[in-house]
């Protein structure tokens, strides 16, 4: 549906593109296929129209910086709010990201109430609360946020999917998988959706939903490197190694600082055979890991030591094999007698 709403619009007069209206709505065609960089770079010529914000959708403007990690245009963002309109639901939606971004909970908790407080009726300043409280593993608060957000507005896919993820963690699938159902058929062309219930079928032991959905989610430039991990890793657990090796390198150069994406790269290289490529990797995977004494690291050394082990079993076998060889070939018919 946003690809023909951007057919749509793109379709408009050149005097009717240049409106705040037409352009943030735009903006947020992108956002909800979670095309952030292109809803930034519109949202920004929106505020150039509309100096006002009154016709930015600043809650969703916000929360695409806060996907790219853009704490400098997100701050200044937070500012211009603020200094704009104080008492608007949208602006304190604003502030509660940057808070965020900063991991500074507590206040964008706060934040979050407020524009709650201000709006009641803002269904995505429910949601944005309930992402919080997740943050700070509150878990039975950000349910409730999560569902007052439904019942403010059903179609509210954020919601769905905030719901879902959350009973994926509590590992409570066929919860998470009805949920996300829900957020996908509002919203089938969002990559993020998709990423996240492929991972509830892989769990639910449907891998061939699984790939199929992680393989619809490859196209999209903020779920690409997630989607691909996921589906090389249910690849190599499927025993699919070498097309797993295929696809977690692509990852390994999409996201090269990323031990978990090199441990299992390394995994499917000893399923291959190749083993010394893949103690490079594990080597890899030891050096980002964030200390020794983190179960990941523990893990990674464990693989590690048991490919070393494999290694020199196979040479002193090797070895073995060639002495006895020799020893055969120098005796001679003697053997026999």
């Amino acid at each position: 549906a946003c690809r023909e709403a951007i057919s749509a619009l793109r379709s408009l007069s050149p005097r009717q593109m240049r409106g705040a209206f037409v352009l943030d709505l735009l903006a947020r065609c992108y956002f909800e296929m979670a095309e952030y960089s292109k809803a930034v770079e519109i949202w920004q010529e929106c505020c150039e129209r509309d100096r006002c914000l009154r016709t930015v959708s600043l809650e969703l403007y916000s929360t695409a910086l806060w996907h790219l990690r853009d704490a400098a245009k997100l701050g200044a963002l937070a500012q211009r709010a603020m200094a704009l309109d104080r008492e608007r639901s949208q602006t304190w939606c604003v502030v509660g990201n940057c808070y965020s971004l900063r991991d500074d909970h507590e206040q964008a908790i706060r934040a979050f109430n407020r524009a709650i407080q201000l709006g009641p009726s803002c269904a995505y300043a429910h949601t944005l609360l309930a992402h919080e409280y997740v943050a700070s593993e509150k878990f039975d608060s950000a349910v409730q946020m999560y569902e007052r957000a439904i019942a403010i507005d059903g179609r509210h896919y954020n919601a769905w999917w905030g719901l879902g993820n959350l009973y994926h963690r509590r590992q409570d699938h066929n919860n998470a998988r009805y949920h996300l159902e829900k957020a996908l058929s509002i919203n089938g062309g969002n990559p993020v959706v998709r990423t996240s219930l492929g991972m509830v079928y892989e769990a639910l032991k449907q891998p061939g939903r699984a790939l199929q959905l992680f393989a619809s989610a490859e196209s999209s430039p903020h779920c690409r490197t997630m989607a691909t991990f996921h589906k090389g890793s249910l690849l190599s657990a499927l025993g699919r190694h070498e097309a797993a090796v295929e696809v977690l390198r692509r990852t390994a150069a999409m996201a090269p600082k990323e031990a978990s994406v090199h441990f299992q790269l390394g995994r499917a290289l000893v399923a291959c055979g190749d083993r010394k490529q893949a103690l490079l990797h594990f080597t890899r995977s030891m050096e980002l890991c964030s200390g020794k004494d983190a179960k990941d690291y523990q893990l990674i050394v464990a693989a590690q030591l048991e490919l070393t082990r494999s290694s020199v079993l196979d040479a002193a076998v090797a070895v073995g094999a060639a002495a006895a060889g020799t020893a055969a070939a120098s005796a001679g018919p003697k053997c026999c007698t």
